[in-house]
């Protein structure tokens, strides 16, 4: 027809909303962009971006004029990231190993929450600082020198067994694996580090 969308055509519960935008942007004479939903012709649901813009008549009034671009491969794919993203949280936050982020200049930059029920330390106290002070003193020479052959992608095979201060004052014996990340954006290096306590089973 003349490009108007109905309000059968349109989502449920997406049509006022889109009223009330055009209506707003009238009001204050200022160009709106917003999506929603409608309905194609083949009953799927089709995602556009409308971008309306106010112009003057002649006779004093205000019209808008809208163009519109199906968006529906972009919003599935933002909503297909936000999905992955959720996934990858939980599985960071409810495995039984914690992984660790270090950058090189050794700070932590990221901690999975799993290190509270490893060593009993939040998150909150690990970011941010360097923590090879909770490492045993026999074992932070090694420490430090698989992480800078890991920044320098050395493939290591086997895991570094080391202790770790518990916050209980305690030593706890972790397995622990490292592998090079390379931000590819900024091009900074880092190293992932899996931490699994075997203490019970040494």
């Amino acid at each position: 027809g003349d490009g108007t969308l109905t309000e059968a055509e349109m989502y449920p519960g997406d049509f006022d909303g889109c009223v009330g935008l055009c209506l707003e942007a009238t009001r204050d004479q200022r160009d709106n962009t917003f999506a929603y939903r409608v309905f194609a012709a083949d009953g799927r649901i089709v995602w556009l971006r409308d971008t309306v813009t106010v112009a003057p008549t002649a006779d004093g009034r205000r019209t808008i004029r809208g163009f519109m671009a199906d968006i529906t491969e972009q919003k599935a794919a933002e909503e297909a990231a936000v999905r992955s993203h959720r996934l990858f949280r939980a599985l960071l936050e409810n495995s039984y190993d914690s992984i660790a982020l270090i950058s090189e200049s050794g700070l932590t930059v990221y901690q999975s929450p799993s290190l509270t029920r490893q060593l009993g330390y939040s998150s909150e106290e690990i970011v941010g600082r360097s923590n090879f002070h909770l490492v045993h003193p026999e074992d932070r020479g090694e420490a430090e020198a698989r992480i800078r052959a890991a920044l320098e992608g050395e493939r290591q095979a086997s895991p570094l067994r080391m202790r770790v201060r518990h916050r209980d004052r305690s030593w706890r014996v972790m397995d622990i694996t490292m592998s090079r990340y390379v931000d590819e954006a900024s091009g900074e290096k880092f190293v992932v580090l899996n931490n699994r306590d075997v203490t019970d089973v040494v």
